[in-house]
């Protein structure tokens, strides 16, 4: 019974192109390419390990937590629902509600700011 796919893998069973006025040494696979990987992660409230776009370094980023309009936001609806005795100051306590922006420990580069609205 034969098979429709390789059982085994070596060179004979790709096709190559070496393209015009190569060097034969450089060979390149039909069906690979070449790109640029970039980063689509979530940034979150940790610090993360990537590779910074602007100086291409291996990097730990950095983070910064900014009172932004969540915070603010809480406090009111606090505030307007009879928080007393400063009840409705808590929302600037909770680290989670702040706006967080992710730097490069390296350059300083902003790589991305999560907002929660």
């Amino acid at each position: 019974m034969s098979r429709p796919y390789p059982t085994e893998l070596n060179a004979s069973n790709f096709d190559y192109d070496t393209g015009q006025g190569s060097n034969p040494q450089e060979v390149t696979p039909l069906g690979t390419s070449n790109y640029i990987q970039t980063q689509i992660e979530i940034y979150g409230n940790e610090l993360i390990q990537c590779t910074c776009p602007y100086c291409k370094r291996l990097i730990i980023t950095r983070v910064e937590k900014k009172t932004g309009f969540t915070v603010w936001l809480a406090c009111g609806t606090i505030a307007l629902l009879g928080g007393c005795f400063g009840c409705c100051l808590i929302p600037f306590c909770i680290k989670s509600l702040k706006d967080k922006t992710h730097y490069c420990s390296s350059c300083g580069a902003r790589l991305c700011e999560s907002k929660l609205l």
